[in-house]
C-alpha cells in the first residue's frame, strides 16, 4: 500500500520506500520524523526549503528529490532550490529565511 501511495504522489515508487513498507517500526518512525516539521509552525514555503536542506545535510538523494519537488510546489523557484546549500550567502533568500 505504501509503495502505491508513493507512486501516486511522485509518479513512480521511490526506491527507499520498499524497506519501510515492509517494516512497520521503520515506517512509523519515518512518518513521525516527516510530521515533525509540519508541527513546527513554520510556514510551508520555508518549511519545504528547510526539509530540502536537511536532506542535503543527510546526503540522502532519495530525500532530496521529493523535497525539491515539494519546495517547488510550495512556491520556491528552481534557482532558490539550487541555492539552498549556500542560503546564507545567497541574495535569493530574505533575512527571515537566513536565520
Amino acid at each position: 500500500m505504501r509503495l502505491e501511495a508513493a507512486a501516486k504522489i511522485f509518479g513512480t515508487p521511490l526506491m527507499s520506500s520498499g524497506i519501510p513498507a515492509y517494516c512497520p517500526p521503520i515506517l512509523e518512525t519515518g512518518q513521525a520524523l516527516s510530521a515533525a516539521p509540519a508541527l513546527s509552525g513554520t510556514l510551508p514555503p520555508l518549511r519545504s526549503l528547510v526539509c530540502l536542506r536537511a536532506a542535503q545535510l543527510a546526503g540522502c538523494p532519495f530525500c532530496m528529490d521529493p523535497n525539491a519537488v515539494g519546495s517547488s510546489k510550495a512556491g520556491a523557484s528552481a534557482a532558490k532550490n539550487a541555492a539552498v546549500e549556500c542560503f546564507r550567502e545567497s541574495d535569493l533568500f530574505n533575512p527571515a529565511e537566513k536565520t
